[in-house]
């Protein structure tokens, strides 16, 4: 059976009733962008020494509360 013969079957992941699969790739494209945007704001500030302040660590542990409990949730059965 070659790749042009199969039939395209179309996902039977997402329905009305389930759509985990979604929030899981929302999840996952906020997490990047989540920490995208913090390593481009680390950069805008190298010499963290002096320029690293507190408005930084509250960006930082922020980030970190959301991927913690972005995991919890995707580990749990609530989606």
């Amino acid at each position: 059976m070659s790749l042009l013969t199969r039939e395209v079957v179309p996902s039977n992941v997402v329905n009305d009733q389930d759509q985990g699969a979604l929030a899981t790739i929302a999840a996952a494209l906020a997490l990047t962008t989540i920490g995208i945007f913090f390593c481009i704001r680390l950069l805008i500030r190298w010499p963290w020494q002096s320029l690293f302040g507190s408005d930084d660590a509250a960006v930082a542990i922020a980030s970190v509360r959301t991927l913690v409990i972005s995991l919890y949730i995707e580990s749990s059965d609530m989606v």
